[in-house]
């Protein structure tokens, strides 16, 4: 069905829309910007990253156009004519009609304009000072519209297919294609190194890499329908539709923002304070941050940022342990942006900590109710065990508690000789400490046993 340029609906639309206005006319003073003729430096209208610099009055129902160089070529699909027009001022210099019935993309080629037409499915290649066709063949699409001229291949938008073809123009053979940014591209362009399309369903231009159909940016139209696209060296010519005008558009802003400065993948220990974010970024337009929280949503700004300024972002204390994602995007003025995800892993990678111990002593054989203890400090305590060197586990595994004292009582009656104990406390991320602590026990029977210190050995991994 043809949605775009069915001639007879369009007619009623425009018969509608004058009689509208004549009874009226206040109606329509919002949208009066495509009427209004301001100097090139002074855009009508900004919207994205296009602005109208002109707007010129063009024949009824524009759809194709192209730039010669020095001059505008216009097909409009109400008389199925090729106009060529002042860029100056819109006159109309001369006009042949189309070989086709529903002429709906045009271009240049240095030598011969080329004109697609809807409807019956064909390329033309034309010669402009005649209007008589050179040579032509099937489009490769069933509704072709937007070409565009790389200076060696020609390039051809097809809204049925939503897909965009490179052709050898000489043969008529499909070199490549890929698909549109979107469906119902209409207007095509090249700019010496990118292509443009117009999507008029989401009025949008993309700017797209023609090796691979990669969309670089986008940037809404300014206009109201861009039937057709054109590129003269410095600005993007648009024939707007529903508006019977060929629009001169300025790029404002096709730059995403720069992170120059981000942080790097974090972790930090369980139980941290004072954790910050900070990136630092570029644009000549900058506009506002956020700051998302993968699962949680935005939870800084929107907020606006300066040019090659940082901006921090303080981390709640307390998190336990796991990933959190933090998203920043910068946005311009021109909704470019960038965004930058650092992961901040909580682990808990601290060894508990032995503040406490028994030193090594000495007590004579007939000894009893002696013990040791041992303190430790952690944030995830798991579970300890005591080990007698040459014996192995004669306590444990037992749960402790951080800052809490455990205690372990020794046999009585143990023979003459020395004797390792070793603790080893946990944590629930099996980071551990060990100490030990030598007990010597002699044959001399003492009135009293005096233990003698040594210096405390922790092992901690």
């Amino acid at each position: 069905m043809k949605l775009k340029y069915k001639k007879k609906t369009l007619i009623l639309i425009f018969f509608s829309l004058m009689l509208l206005i004549s009874i009226n006319p206040s109606l329509f003073l919002i949208n009066s910007t495509n009427e209004i003729k301001n100097p090139p430096s002074q855009p009508i209208k900004t919207q994205g990253a296009l602005a109208i610099v002109d707007s010129l009055s063009s024949p009824s129902f524009p759809t194709g156009l192209a730039w010669d160089g020095e001059y505008l070529w216009v097909a409009e699909n109400v008389l199925d004519k090729i106009h060529k027009i002042d860029p100056s001022t819109g006159a109309v210099i001369y006009s042949f009609d189309a070989p086709g019935d529903e002429p709906s993309g045009l271009t240049w080629d240095g030598l011969y304009l080329w004109c697609a037409d809807w409807n019956k499915d064909k390329i033309y290649q034309i010669n402009s000072s005649t209007g008589a066709v050179i040579y032509s063949f099937d489009s490769p699409g069933s509704q072709p519209t937007g070409l565009a001229w790389d200076g060696q291949y020609l390039w051809n938008a097809d809204n049925a297919g939503g897909t965009i073809f490179k052709i050898n123009s000489s043969v008529g053979a499909v070199v490549a294609s890929f698909d549109s940014p979107s469906i119902d591209p209409k207007g095509l362009a090249w700019d010496g190194q990118y292509l443009w399309v117009s999507i008029t369903p989401e009025a949008k231009i993309y700017r797209i890499d023609p090796s691979n159909g990669v969309v670089v940016n986008f940037a809404y139209d300014p206009g109201n329908y861009a039937s057709g696209l054109a590129w003269d060296g410095h600005y993007l010519w648009e024939s707007d539709h529903y508006a019977h005008n060929v629009n001169k558009l300025n790029i404002v802003d096709m730059t995403n923002p720069i992170i120059i400065s981000a942080p790097s993948v974090l972790t930090v220990e369980f139980g941290y304070t004072g954790q910050i974010l900070s990136w630092t970024a570029t644009d000549l337009n900058p506009n506002t941050y956020t700051i998302e929280l993968q699962a949680s949503g935005v939870v800084s700004g929107p907020t606006p940022w300066l040019n090659d300024t940082a901006i921090t972002y303080n981390v709640p204390d307390g998190f336990a342990i796991g990933e959190y994602n933090y998203t920043v995007n910068f946005t311009d003025d021109y909704d470019n942006f960038i965004t930058d995800t650092v992961i901040m892993t909580v682990e808990d990678i601290a060894v508990p900590i032995i503040i406490n111990s028994s030193s090594d002593f000495i007590v004579d054989s007939s000894y009893t109710g002696i013990n040791i203890s041992w303190t430790a400090t952690d944030q995830t305590p798991n579970t300890y065990t005591i080990t007698l060197q040459g014996t192995g586990i004669v306590f444990g595994p037992s749960a402790w508690s951080n800052g809490t004292s455990i205690t372990y009582n020794i046999p009585d009656s143990l023979a003459v000789g020395e004797y390792n104990y070793t603790v080893n406390f946990t944590d629930d991320y099996n980071n551990y400490a060990t100490d030990t602590v030598i007990m010597t026990v002699k044959e001399e029977v003492a009135s009293s046993s005096h233990p003698t210190s040594h210096p405390t050995k922790i092992l901690c991994h």
